[in-house]
This record gives C-alpha cells, sequence and structure tokens, in this order.
C-alpha cells in the first residue's frame, strides 16, 4: 500500500480576514454579522464521498454511532455494523441523488449521505481533518441565502453550482453537518425566527451572539440533534492548516 499525497486542488483555503455571515433578507439566515478568521482554513472543494468513507471503514476508522433493535440484546439494542451502516450510505446516497444502482465503482465519487454527525467526526479524524464549523461552512461554499432550489448536475463527476470560494455547493438538496452541531451556538434552519428568550437559565441561544447578550432584537434558532437521520446529510473536511497529505491508500 502507497500513501498518496494530498493534491491541493481537493481542497480550497479560506483566507485569515473578516466576513460578513448571514442574511437578515431570508427567513431563518438572519442576523447578519462579522466573523473575524485569524487564521486561514483550507476546506474540501467537494463533500467527502463513498469511496473516502470505505477506505476509512477498510482501515478500521470508523465505529458506528447508531443502534437498531434487537431481541437478542437485554437492553433491546445493539451496535450497527459498519456493514450495514455502509449500505446504508449506499442506498440514501443512490435515493437522495437519484444515482442508478450500478456496482460501487461507479458510485465511489458520489457524496456519502447519511453519516451522524459522530460518524462523520470519525471519518474527518481518519484523514487528519475536521468537520468545519457553521461559519467556515457558509464562507467556504458562499452560502448568503436564498440559495435554496439548486440542482445537482453532472452526478458521476460530482460537479454542481461553484461557490465563491471555489468548493461544490450541493444547496436545495441536502445538508450538511458541520462540527458545531453539538454548542448551545449552532442553530437549524426551521419555519419561522423564534424572538430570543430572556428568562434566567434559558438555553435558546443567539446567531451572531453570545448566549449572554440581553438582545431582544435578536433572533434565535433552535439546535440540530447530532443523531437526526430525518434529513439526509452530506459533510466535507476542513484543516487548520495547509493540508500535507491525507491517508488514501492505492496499491
Amino acid at each position: 500500500m502507497v500513501l498518496s499525497r494530498f493534491r491541493h486542488e481537493t481542497a480550497k483555503p479560506i483566507p485569515a480576514r473578516r466576513y460578513w455571515v448571514g442574511d437578515d433578507t431570508t427567513a431563518n439566515a438572519g442576523p447578519r454579522h462579522l466573523v473575524t478568521f485569524k487564521e486561514t482554513v483550507w476546506i474540501d472543494i467537494r463533500p467527502v464521498s463513498i469511496s473516502d468513507v470505505q477506505k476509512c471503514i477498510l482501515q478500521g476508522g470508523l465505529i458506528p454511532r447508531r443502534k437498531f433493535p434487537t431481541t437478542e440484546s437485554r437492553a433491546g439494542v445493539a451496535a450497527c455494523s459498519v456493514d450495514s451502516l455502509f449500505r446504508t450510505v449506499l442506498e440514501t446516497t443512490i435515493r437522495v441523488f437519484s444515482a442508478p444502482n450500478r456496482p460501487l465503482g461507479l458510485l465511489g465519487n458520489y457524496p456519502a449521505c447519511g453519516l451522524l454527525w459522530g460518524e462523520a467526526v470519525q471519518v474527518c479524524s481518519f484523514f487528519g481533518a475536521r468537520l468545519p464549523t457553521e461559519a467556515e461552512w457558509e464562507i467556504g461554499l458562499g452560502w448568503h441565502g436564498g440559495a435554496g432550489g439548486l440542482e445537482f448536475r453532472n452526478a458521476t463527476s460530482c460537479s454542481a453550482i461553484v461557490s465563491r470560494v471555489g468548493c461544490d455547493c450541493y444547496a436545495g438538496i441536502v445538508q450538511e453537518w458541520t462540527g458545531s452541531e453539538w454548542t448551545s451556538r449552532y442553530w437549524a434552519d426551521i419555519n419561522i425566527n423564534h424572538p430570543k428568550a430572556l428568562a434566567p437559565g434559558s438555553q435558546v441561544s443567539v446567531r451572531g451572539c453570545l448566549a449572554t447578550a440581553n438582545v431582544a432584537s435578536q433572533y434565535a434558532r433552535l439546535a440540530f440533534d447530532m443523531d437526526d437521520v430525518s434529513v439526509p446529510r452530506i459533510f466535507r473536511r476542513a484543516w487548520d492548516g495547509v493540508p500535507d497529505s491525507e491517508p488514501q491508500y492505492s496499491s
């Protein structure tokens, strides 16, 4: 097995500077606020692919986080196997992207769709990376609200609408995991915005503000569930420095 060198064309830099994030004119996208990047961050041009997940599994880098009911266990649940997990990813990807049910070798470039947040974290770690923060993801994909309805184009090569940074964007088809779902300051899209809760001890926080900010005019959004599978999600990797190499092996 030979370790392949990382190809810089597979990732794009987000230069260190200040960025505007959010859109006050789009529901669930406000408030518009400034984010400061003190260091350059690199982010995947394309989402992690089925082939990437397969490499991680074959090298023992992924332990499924989900459970399934069983009568053979005293607790009533058992751990999901990597085989069944990979099958779930294949089936979800084929369904979401209307991919033909063809041999794995012809599906490898499709975005891996359907992993839980904790499983996505493991895959990123295997490649010496991490999930991007919400701000990194929004800036990397050129997200500014109102980007829904984009079509998935040229599924064979996994190309799509290209962001200002140069990343493929699949807005309107699937959501993407970021590294901040587990914190109290990540907020998911819901049907309407909710005014900030000002009660002492409230768990409601505000996008673009500290949780302690007493700003009634701001808006809060509900947090994602890390184990939510109701909406299929893809994901991409981020690096805190120039990615020199990644553990992609070829014979």
